[in-house]
């Protein structure tokens, strides 16, 4: 994978040298995070112990984790967030399944005609038919 965006609009990428201009955009470096997870992240605090790049890409790889980022309008700086691959077709079926449905869909309505007879109507001209034909 080098470029992927999902529904929500993130974009995804494991490209070395579009995550390195990314961060530059931004101002961030690569850092771990603080604490007992031991993360990749990335931080524009200058307190933060950063990672060389050589170091976070062979991290980033062997870890199997790509970057998702995404910008809130087109003049925003983009939001930088690393995570495992595997991670991500668990979060795109989870944002389909919240995702209402298209109204562009074809729809079909269903109900009963009031002497107990199950009809059909698909919205276009005409009388409902008949489900059992």
């Amino acid at each position: 994978m080098a470029n992927d965006t999902d529904d929500t609009g993130w974009k995804r990428t494991t490209d070395h040298d579009e995550i390195r201009s990314l961060a530059d955009e931004v101002g961030a470096v690569p850092t771990r995070a603080s604490g007992p997870s031991d993360e990749l992240v990335f931080s524009t605090d200058s307190d933060a112990e950063p990672v060389e790049w050589e170091r976070f890409f062979e991290r980033f790889d062997a870890e199997d984790r790509l970057l998702q980022y995404r910008r809130s309008g087109p003049d925003d700086e983009p939001v930088l967030r690393v995570i495992d691959r595997e991670n991500v077709a668990d979060a795109d079926e989870a944002a389909k399944r919240e995702r209402p449905p298209d109204d562009d869909q074809n729809t079909v309505a269903t109900g009963d005609t009031g002497d107990g007879e199950p009809v059909a109507h698909d919205g276009s001209e005409g009388d409902p038919k008949d489900i059992r034909e």
